[in-house]
């Protein structure tokens, strides 16, 4: 294997929000949030042509859950670049592998059969240049003929519901998260404030920012870069993309 991590500092400072470093916090926040995710993926796994026990990455996801679910079908291996998390998910599911790796600039001496950016991970990669390193990473490590699997929010849908531009406040075990969202228009991007307090004083906030990709735009990306596209489903606030690598 080969290894650059890439100057994606966001990346990094996100992976190492308070909630990120509590993994049993965040196994409960998102647990119940990918259910129907997890509904969706088996009807699209089932509807896939697959030899016996194929191999599949998962980039990021931060769903231990989902992880957990598609090894029953598959051979899963999971990427994560937040130390606690890897701790967390070694001990709970012993079964999948899990990697400290940087996805944007790897190369490995094996290929996936299928790689998966669930929980909208993917819209970490905001600049084109960031795109593009992801999607040849993709490349570099996908077979041919086999698929990458794309989360990404139902920006359309959220817009009509006029979710984006709102505060509102959630609570999990003694923690009371206030969300503020707001879109930056001009970088397409939606702007996340998180301030959590315990016992009504204020421990942890955190600002990230992710960018809004229509369907039809994640698309041309792959079209340009050797892949078709093969599937789409929404789910909920969400829509699940499939794009298949074509051979050169």
């Amino acid at each position: 294997m080969v290894l650059n991590l890439h100057n994606h500092d966001e990346w990094f400072t996100s992976c190492k929000k308070f909630y990120y470093n509590t993994p049993e916090l965040w196994n409960l926040i998102s647990k119940d949030r990918y259910i129907n995710t997890q509904k969706v993926l088996e009807t699209i796994f089932n509807s896939i042509t697959l030899w016996e026990n194929p191999s599949i990455l998962d980039i990021w996801s931060w769903t231990w859950h989902l992880s957990n679910f598609m090894s029953k079908f598959w051979k899963v291996e999971w990427i994560e670049i937040n130390d606690s998390f890897i701790k967390y998910s070694e001990n709970k599911y012993t079964w999948v592998v899990f990697n400290y790796w940087d996805f944007s600039n790897i190369w490995v001496l094996w290929k996936y059969d299928v790689i998966t950016f669930l929980a909208s991970v993917f819209s970490y990669n905001k600049s084109l240049n960031e795109i593009q390193l992801i999607i040849d990473s993709i490349n570099k490590n996908l077979s041919w003929w086999w698929y990458v699997v794309i989360e990404i929010l139902n920006v359309l849908k959220l817009l009509w519901n006029n979710s984006f531009s709102k505060e509102f406040s959630e609570t999990y075990l003694n923690y009371d998260f206030c969300y503020n969202m707001s879109i930056d228009i001009l970088n397409s991007t939606l702007v996340e404030n998180i301030k959590i307090s315990e016992f009504w004083k204020e421990i942890s906030s955190s600002k990230s920012s992710y960018r809004l990709f229509l369907p039809a735009e994640l698309s041309c990306f792959f079209i340009m870069n050797n892949f078709s596209f093969h599937w789409y489903e929404e789910n909920n606030d969400h829509i699940l993309l499939i794009y298949k690598k074509n051979e050169k």
